[in-house]
């Protein structure tokens, strides 16, 4: 079903296939572990400060923004949704619709979209939104950008989710280190990765999801002076996570990035974010 709704979308050029193949892609060795590199060639990026301005913005006009389920077949915006069809998904007992991205990263780049336009949060209900996905389409993987400007996505003003076809990278990573137990119920670890990582397995749905949200909550208020880590300056708050869940014939993966979006003048486009010498390869979230 969902490779038929993928080909319907490309055979209506929602999914512009011709764009996406100027893309450029390979695989590279790495440090810690290999990467696929691509040159996304088919859109431009999204300008940070763009993004955070928008969380202060009332919505104006119809739809209220450009991933409203009201966009389905609207051209009104100047943005072509003629051909854009969703379907219904439920995801603990909150309707959300699916739609493909346009402009895909990966195979089959799907976009699991809040019914209501209410802004992002990685929470509790997240992580149980987002296992609930994986148990009705548990060939794909799903996750969330983190819901604060510069390390989150570049449409914070309405929650949504990513997921796809396609095994990732970080999917094939390896422990660092682990933390918990060998008979433990929940198998938690450090990835040996280029962000901090952790991972979490269980068979157990109940016991990862609590596992998983404790550090989710903890992160929040989590501050490392020596490291830079602070988790609220000025009562704006610095800390969230990106997290990616997968289900295996091994059971549940979560998968949480640990994300902090602090500035300061040396670094004003983020301290933990790519540096201006960078900013060639990676700008934007």
């Amino acid at each position: 079903a969902t490779d038929w709704f993928h080909d319907y979308c490309e055979k209506t050029d929602y999914v512009k296939r011709s764009a996406i193949e100027k893309n450029l892609r390979w695989e590279a060795k790495g440090e810690k572990a290999d990467l696929v590199i691509t040159v996304n060639l088919s859109k431009p990026e999204v300008d940070n400060k763009k993004s955070a301005a928008m969380l202060h913005k009332k919505p104006s006009g119809y739809p209220s923004c450009l991933i409203c389920r009201q966009n389905e077949g609207f051209t009104g915006h100047g943005t072509v949704r003629d051909t854009l069809r969703t379907i219904d998904v439920t995801l603990d007992g909150t309707p959300f619709f699916w739609q493909f991205s346009p402009y895909a990263y990966f195979d089959q780049h799907a976009i699991i979209i809040n019914t209501e336009h209410t802004p992002m949060v990685v929470n509790t209900t997240a992580l149980r939104r987002l296992m609930d996905f994986v148990d009705q389409y548990p060939h794909y993987f799903i996750g969330s950008n983190a819901a604060l400007p510069r390390i989150g996505g570049s449409l914070l003003v309405h929650d949504h989710y990513q997921g796809g076809l396609e095994r990732m990278p970080l999917h094939r990573a390896d422990y660092r280190t682990l933390l918990s137990a060998p008979d433990a119920k929940v198998k938690v670890g450090i990835l040996e990765w280029y962000n901090s990582v952790v991972r979490f397995e269980s068979e157990d749905r109940e016991a990862i999801l609590a596992a998983a949200a404790s550090v989710v909550e903890a992160w929040k208020d989590y501050s490392n002076p020596a490291l830079g880590i602070l988790a609220e300056t000025n009562g704006e708050k610095h800390n969230s996570c990106s997290p990616v869940v997968r289900r295996t014939e091994k059971g549940y993966i979560i998968d949480l990035i640990l994300r902090n979006n602090r500035t300061d003048e040396t670094y004003p486009d983020g301290i933990f974010h790519a540096h201006p010498e960078y900013h060639n390869i990676k700008k934007e979230s």
